[in-house]
Formats: structure tokens, sequence, C-alpha cells
């Protein structure tokens, strides 16, 4: 359910170290194998297109593309912010805006968020049990998947 006082927009240079907290803060509390430091965040949205989720007046969550790909690089909500609709709101932003099929991965140990996607409509394509940490690829063609 998406809460009432919910929008999605583009990002803004201000909205920068907002996302780069919550980024921060969300990997710090899994065990991601390049947690880095708050100041990398910078570096591993180099080239994507970031849009942010507001929820009262605050940016909750953000999601960025990597546009000539149609790949869904980061989705981060901040923890006080989950389970509003915030996630299911950035996805629906970005696949009503880039050209399908679009595409992204998830840790397969990362479950919450890999059963979040099929809920949301992206189908599971592929596992690569071979990297480390091992992956699940996902599409979306369209809003129905």
């Amino acid at each position: 359910m998406i809460k009432q006082g919910l929008f999605t927009r583009d990002a803004c240079s201000q909205d920068m170290p907002l996302c780069a907290r919550i980024w921060y803060a969300e990997k710090q509390r899994f065990p991601w194998p390049e947690a880095g430091e708050i100041h990398d965040f910078y570096q591993h949205i180099e080239g994507e297109t970031l849009f942010v989720a507001e929820y009262s007046g605050t940016v909750a969550g953000f999601i960025s593309v990597y546009a000539p790909d149609s790949f869904v690089h980061h989705l981060f909500v901040h923890q006080e912010y989950s389970r509003l609709g915030i996630g299911s709101a950035l996805l629906t932003h970005v696949v009503e805006r880039f050209p399908k099929p679009m595409t992204l991965k998830c840790v397969i140990w990362n479950r919450s968020a890999c059963v979040f996607y099929q809920r949301n409509g992206w189908k599971k394509t592929t596992t690569c049990e071979y990297e480390n940490p091992p992956i699940m690829y996902f599409h979306c063609h369209d809003l129905g998947g």
C-alpha cells in the first residue's frame, strides 16, 4: 500500500548527502562484501540516474538506474520508512520511464528483497551461484512483469 504524503521525483544535488547516508546505513545493516565508506557512494552511482521518494517532506529512499542498459543498480529505503510502499513506488517510477526490458540483480541471501521484487512484478531470469556473493537476476517488461 502506498501511503499518503509519498511521492517520487528526480534527485537533485541537495539530495545526494541524504542518499549517501541511506546507502551507507543500509550497507552497514547487512554483511555486504564491499560495504565501503560513506564517500564511496558517489563512485557507486557515477553515470547513473537517481530518483528519490519523499515521505512527509523527508527523503526516505532512492533508486538509481544505469540508463543505457535500463539496469536498476541501487534501491535503498531508510529503515525507519520500510514497509510504507516506498520501494514499490520507486520501482514503478523507473519502470514507467525507461525502455524495457529493465533488469536488476539481487544477492540471493537477501531473500526479503528477492521476494519484494517478485511481488512487484519482476521475474527471476538466472542465478549465478559462482559469484561472490551469489546473485539472482530479474527482469521487467512492463508494470505487470
